[in-house]
């Protein structure tokens, strides 16, 4: 499974239940009442890379 997240979006490619549980493991990083667009936002001002343009990164599936 593979995440993608650019400017103000976020692909979660994998199975039904990979991408259900990826959504679930996401929103209790981000807290309670938090929306995915917050989470997004959150993970680009985050963001320390010095990279240009709107290619986004590509984020490992959680180990447990």
């Amino acid at each position: 499974m593979k995440s993608y997240i650019g400017d103000g979006q976020i692909r979660i490619v994998g199975k039904a239940w990979e991408v259900k549980h990826q959504l679930h493991k996401m929103m209790r990083q981000a807290g309670e009442g938090a929306t995915v667009a917050e989470y997004i936002g959150a993970l680009h001002r985050g963001s320390s890379s010095g990279r240009s343009g709107s290619a986004g990164r590509t984020l490992p599936f959680p180990v447990r």
